[in-house]
């Protein structure tokens, strides 16, 4: 649950984030991070400290990436990539099946998850 910031300088530890094992960090801005990991879990820190976001899933995420505050993904096991619309995460259904690690998104509406076997998924336009 450590999360690490760097000012440019040096790296420093975050206030706590939880117990849990964490895999993924993406933000927006000093105020607008978030944490991903084990079981499932989602944080988001506000600049002043880190706060549980409610997750739909019990799976463990792995990765973030987004485009703005209003769109992120999250992708984790069984296939997942996880979306946040600014206020609420849902998930979508990619039929892959496998642990997906890693995810990029970019400004085209191209969504790109890449996992376990090799596998590679796209969601978008």
């Amino acid at each position: 649950g450590l999360v690490l910031h760097y000012d440019g300088f040096a790296w420093t530890p975050s206030s706590s984030v939880a117990t849990a094992d964490l895999w993924g960090v993406w933000g927006t801005a000093a105020d607008n991070v978030f944490a991903v990991g084990l079981g499932g879990r989602i944080f988001r820190y506000n600049g002043q400290r880190w706060n549980t976001v409610t997750s739909p899933t019990g799976r463990s995420l792995w990765d973030l990436s987004g485009v703005s505050g209003r769109e992120i993904y999250a992708s984790g096991n069984g296939g997942q990539v996880l979306r946040f619309n600014g206020s609420t995460w849902a998930t979508t259904t990619t039929g892959a099946g496998v642990a997906l690690l890693g995810v990029s998104a970019n400004t085209g509406g191209d969504v790109f998850a890449v996992g376990a076997n090799g596998v590679i998924v796209h969601l978008g336009q």
